[in-house]
């Protein structure tokens, strides 16, 4: 078989022999048992090349074949083939073949003949081949044409017009050493060679480096340039100028270099900070302590200073929230904000206890009260979920104006309070949370002061013998949930 002798083994070129007469003729073929074979072989080469009505005739024999005849339909574009065709058969597909086995056999054909190479011009030629030794042993011939009956590295790289291995490495010796002016001199010479060629073989490089045993550059980097490279393969798809995108590459490459010497700083922080003593702070205790020695008047001066800004800050303090709620009052209405703003003046904000005055008018008191849950959670937002809320009645303030209150600049609080229905000392506001709104909320909804509206415990819902069956069968639990306005 391999001398091309056997008479049971029938091969054919498609590509010359591709109309359905010659189809028609190699079928014949199979109506004979095989003369010293086990089975009779059929090999057709670049089937793909078939007419569709030879494809027709072979599919009938391909279905039902003798069960003595092997058919082997060889292609280099299987997509090509019928779908009818490719359901009635098994793929096999060949693989590439790794570089060191294409290097070794052409090694042996070298020494064979006698020529003298080198090893790395038959590497690079393994490479340019992508696994095809047909496509390598091309290459070979005509390299040994080019470098005149001696294979090296130089008549190999001129030959295929690639760059030579030296240079890439005087690249990233040029990065390691972060030279810039080498670097734009290697980027001139780089827009002469086919750029993803040269990302190839930069990436081949990087491969050897990585298993080198004392490589000059850590995994960690070797992942960042190519990630670069990654970048670089898809600006070059995007019809980007190959040179500038080269020069970029190798720019971003020493960009990336700085992160490395990040981390060693910080590798040899660590060191240094595990080597030191347990106990060299101590020395600097008595130094701090030592700092405040001279016991002078200016020294005391400072801290006699100190007092009245500590006790300053809660003003300031109070000041910014006030603020900070009245802003938030404005971005939800403008109106509402004016009217928070001229008619509400904060007080004070001590325990949990927030105090104002609130001096609104009828048009106010209206817009405060129909605001009020908005009003209050954006209180709650700024001066916390548990505040307490204290309206002092706008005519008893006055009578306090004599005594010193910490800012008593209007501000806009959460709760516009100061509306007060009747004559007593609970305010809108006390009304509204307690559930007893007053003759302000009787008003509203035309009732007179003797009449309420009978209020519903929704509590007592709880004790419905259905409800009851269903917290037993479902083990309900009572959760509560606040909604964000």
């Amino acid at each position: 078989a391999n001398a091309y002798k056997h008479i049971d083994i029938i091969e054919m070129d498609a590509a010359s022999n591709r109309k359905i007469d010659d189809i028609r003729e190699m079928i014949e073929h199979t109506k004979y048992k095989p003369s010293t074979a086990r089975y009779k072989i059929f090999i057709i080469d670049e089937v793909h090349m078939l007419t569709r009505e030879a494809f027709n005739a072979l599919l009938k024999t391909l279905e039902e074949p003798p069960a003595y005849v092997k058919f082997i339909l060889a292609t280099t574009d299987p997509l090509k083939l019928p779908p009818t065709i490719l359901s009635r058969t098994q793929h096999f597909s060949f693989k590439k073949i790794a570089p060191p086995y294409i290097v070794r056999h052409l090694q042996d054909i070298l020494s064979q003949e006698q020529i003298e190479f080198e090893g790395e011009a038959l590497e690079i030629l393994a490479r340019s081949g992508s696994g095809s030794l047909r496509d390598t042993l091309t290459l070979l011939d005509q390299a040994i044409i080019f470098s005149k009956g001696s294979v090296d590295v130089d008549s190999v790289v001129r030959m295929l017009g690639i760059l030579d291995p030296s240079k890439i490495e005087g690249m990233f010796e040029a990065i390691m050493r972060q030279d810039v002016d080498t670097l734009r001199t290697i980027a001139q010479e780089f827009e002469a060679y086919d750029s993803e060629v040269l990302l190839e073989d930069i990436v081949e490089y990087l491969k050897r480096k990585f298993y080198e045993p004392s490589g000059m550059m850590s995994p960690f980097i070797i992942e960042r340039f190519f990630r670069i490279m990654a970048q670089t393969k898809s600006l070059l798809g995007m019809n980007a100028d190959n040179g500038f995108a080269l020069t970029l590459m190798m720019f971003k490459m020493l960009e990336a270099l700085k992160s490395d010497e990040i981390s060693h700083q910080i590798h040899k922080l660590q060191t240094h900070l595990e080597s030191a003593p347990p106990r060299q702070s101590e020395p600097m205790a008595p130094v701090a302590a030592a700092a405040p020695i001279p016991e002078s008047k200016p020294a005391a001066e400072p801290a006699a200073v100190a007092i009245p800004a500590a006790s300053a800050a809660p003003v300031d303090t109070l000041a910014q929230k006030a603020q900070l709620l009245v802003d938030k009052i404005y971005d939800r209405d403008v109106e509402l904000g004016r009217c928070f703003e001229e008619h509400v003046t904060v007080l004070s904000f001590e325990a949990g206890v927030l105090r104002w005055m609130s001096c609104a008018d009828e048009g106010c008191k209206k817009q405060l009260r129909t605001y009020w849950s908005v009003i209050r959670h954006l209180i709650q937002e700024v001066f916390g979920i548990e505040v307490v809320i204290e309206a002092v009645p706008c005519d008893e303030e006055s009578k306090k104006k004599t005594e010193p209150v910490s800012t008593p600049e209007p501000f806009e609080t959460d709760l516009p309070d100061a509306a007060y229905a009747n004559e007593d000392s609970s305010s809108m506001i006390e009304d509204v949370e307690t559930g007893d709104a007053g003759s302000c909320m009787e008003n509203s909804l035309g009732l007179s002061g003797g009449e309420r509206p009978k209020e519903v415990d929704g509590r007592e819902i709880l004790n419905e013998p259905f409800v009851q069956k269903a917290i037993e069968i479902f083990n309900a639990q009572k959760i509560k949930i606040r909604s964000k306005i």
